[in-house]
């Protein structure tokens, strides 16, 4: 047994979630007010018996014990992992390496900051010295509130005063320098690393500070000094505010990036509470990803001048390349279809009045920044204009330059209405004609020799498994399971069953729709491969995925190596069965639980629950008859 199923094996999902919400009895099975959207009817529903959970309401979505921790810690499968393993009581593997591996030595380095954030306190609050940062931070115009809640503090103009102090709590120069608090000098002496500037303690995801910023008090450089990185603190995966402004950003649905600690002090004390900071540093794929699990609405907020320009250009390139894509059918301009990759975050561009940083602005005019906000332009938008005010657009390079920085960037919009406006807008600004343009930036991309190798069919003649025999499984894991293996022993038939599920009717295969969060993973993996055109063997999907899954995929591409050779229309005829079985299945327990819903509302005569569950109940049933019509058909489709 992995780790993952040990996991699942030692918690009960609904002593999980009940840990996070208020779960009622009901029957057979739990039901609670859903946890990432508002309703005022309970719609969220947990079921003991599949250890699953899936929301009837306006989610429409659902799974297991990861996928819920996932989705309410805003984590990733890693973290869930080891949030839910310590729960458990099973040790990982990276638990099991030592203390420098994440045991110990971090434990101890935590409450040694936590030590040093109540000690630069206490100077700021209520020692003598701390006068000047009192006064500081008052000309500042820093609430006591958002002073108390980023808990902020002083380090006095004294060289060891926060290694007296942590010395006389038992902590060793060792751990200070491992910390970062303090600095070690090439003779082996040591002194504090901050001294006389106003401390911006950083929080880890939890709330945990795990690091510090000192402002200068006065005259003296640099300006802003940080903890340097350690075993506590990487820079490159941490956002300042993230903590405090984590549930506002899910609230409203929106979060806004700045680039320094004065900006989201003052930005969280005028009210706007869904700001962080990447701390002056470039954007990491790390961040954004953070971010993108809360909300799918991500403002840049930079300066007028060229560096904040250059710095919204790599932003967004390392958002293009780090967030999440769907993947879906597209109709090019000469009606091919093919698998295309959207965006799956609505990225928007704050571009601040000359000579203004966030923090002066919103101090001086906060209705302003509010204005600024709303008007962000979107990131097609706002290249069009910088390919309009850095490109000579009356030479011939200068249009083939604005054709190569656009097109990636139209070719992720899959609103034919948004995406035609901008096609227009382009072909105005370049002087082109339309269509012509449409064909260059929508050409598809020629097939390499070796999948075409794949493609080929395979003289032999193969009589497929009969997918039925799976589908008597008790769990819809099994099918789940069963077609990730098909389709990681023939990745290159991912290409094609989009094709053939749409000549039936039916909807692209969605990683959502998978139960088991490994599953999804292993799925994302695939398709973003598809999209890059890099599908492989499935061997080397274990490079992408968390090393505590390896042991499972490494399973399923044993069961994939063992499955014979085929022609890649059969393999696609097996994979296309398999999802309409695994749909038929889903629809059919998701009908079932609705219906003890209905029971349940009728009982207490809720007319708006009855009609809102009947009409689902209505959309599944009429799915199982179009699944079940579809299935004779499945197998010869070509």
């Amino acid at each position: 047994m992995d780790v993952v199923e040990e996991i699942k094996a030692r918690l009960d999902i609904v002593d999980v979630i009940g840990s996070y919400i208020s779960l009622q009895r009901s029957g057979k099975n739990y039901k609670a007010l859903c946890p990432f959207h508002e309703e005022k009817t309970p719609s969220f529903i947990v079921f003991p018996e599949t250890q699953t959970w899936h929301c009837f309401g306006a989610c429409n979505t659902g799974g297991d014990i990861f996928s819920f921790v996932m989705k309410k810690e805003g984590v990733d499968f890693k973290e869930a992992l080891r949030m839910l393993a310590q729960r458990a009581g099973i040790p990982l593997e990276e638990q099991r390496q030592g203390p420098d591996e994440g045991g110990e030595l971090r434990e101890r380095l935590r409450a040694m900051h936590a030590a040093a954030t109540a000690y630069y306190q206490e100077n700021l609050h209520r020692r003598p010295i701390g006068k000047v940062a009192r006064e500081y931070v008052k000309q500042r115009g820093l609430s006591a509130e958002i002073i108390a809640t980023f808990q902020l503090g002083y380090a006095p103009d004294a060289w060891d005063g926060l290694m007296k102090y942590l010395a006389g709590l038992g902590y060793t120069e060792e751990e200070m320098e491992q910390g970062g608090l303090i600095i070690r000098r090439e003779d082996g002496r040591t002194y504090d690393r901050f001294r006389n500037r106003l401390i911006i303690p950083i929080h880890d995801t939890q709330g945990r500070v795990i690091a510090f910023a000192g402002r200068v008090i006065g005259s003296g450089e640099p300006k802003y000094l940080n903890s340097p990185q350690t075993p506590l603190f990487d820079k490159g995966r941490t956002l300042y505010g993230y903590y405090q402004a984590v549930r506002t950003i899910r609230s409203e649905d929106r979060v806004i990036i700045v680039e320094g600690y004065m900006d989201v002090l003052a930005a969280h004390q005028a009210g706007f509470r869904n700001v962080v900071a990447s701390m002056g540093t470039a954007l990491t794929a790390t961040q954004l990803r953070l971010l993108s699990r809360h909300t799918k609405h991500i403002i840049l907020a930079l300066d007028a001048d060229t560096a904040g320009q250059k710095a919204a250009l790599r932003g967004v390139e390392v958002a293009r390349e780090a967030l999440d894509r769907n993947v879906e059918p597209f109709i090019t301009p000469t009606g091919a279809l093919r698998f295309q990759a959207s965006l799956d975050v609505d990225i928007r561009l704050l571009t601040l009045p000359e000579g203004f940083d966030p923090d002066d602005l919103i101090r001086q005019d906060p209705q302003q920044w509010a204005t600024l906000v709303e008007e962000a332009l979107p990131v097609v938008e706002f290249y069009l204009e910088h390919v309009r005010n850095t490109l000579d657009l009356n030479t011939p390079e200068g249009k083939r330059d604005a054709v190569r920085i656009m097109s990636p960037l139209i070719q992720e919009i899959t609103d034919a209405t948004v995406r035609d406006h901008y096609l227009q807008q382009l072909a105005r600004l370049l002087r082109v004609d339309e269509r012509a343009l449409a064909a260059d930036i929508f050409k598809t991309r020629p097939q390499s020799r070796r999948a075409r190798r794949k493609a080929s069919p395979e003289p032999q003649p193969w009589t497929p498994r009969p997918v039925t025999a799976v589908d008597t499984t008790q769990q819809s894991r099994a099918l789940e399971a069963y077609i990730i293996t098909l389709l990681l022993r023939t990745p290159a038939v991912l290409g094609e069953i989009g094709d053939a599920l749409h000549r039936l009717g039916q909807d692209d295969l969605n990683m959502e729709e998978f139960e088991d969060v490994r599953h999804r993973l292993i799925l994302q993996v695939l398709l973003t491969r598809l999209v890059s055109g890099n599908l492989k063997e499935g061997e080397d999907v274990l490079a992408e995925l968390p090393e505590d899954m390896h042991a499972y995929v490494q399973e399923l591409l044993n069961r994939a190596h063992n499955m014979p050779d085929v022609p890649l229309h059969i393999a696609r005829q097996e994979a296309v069965a398999a999802i309409l079985h695994f749909r038929l299945k889903r629809h059919r327990e998701l009908a079932h639980q609705l219906r003890f819903l209905l029971e349940e509302a009728q009982a207490q005569n809720d007319n708006h629950q009855l009609l809102t569950y009947g009409v689902k109940l209505g959309n599944h049933l009429r799915a199982i008859h179009e699944l079940e019509r579809l299935l004779p058909a499945a197998m010869s489709v070509h």
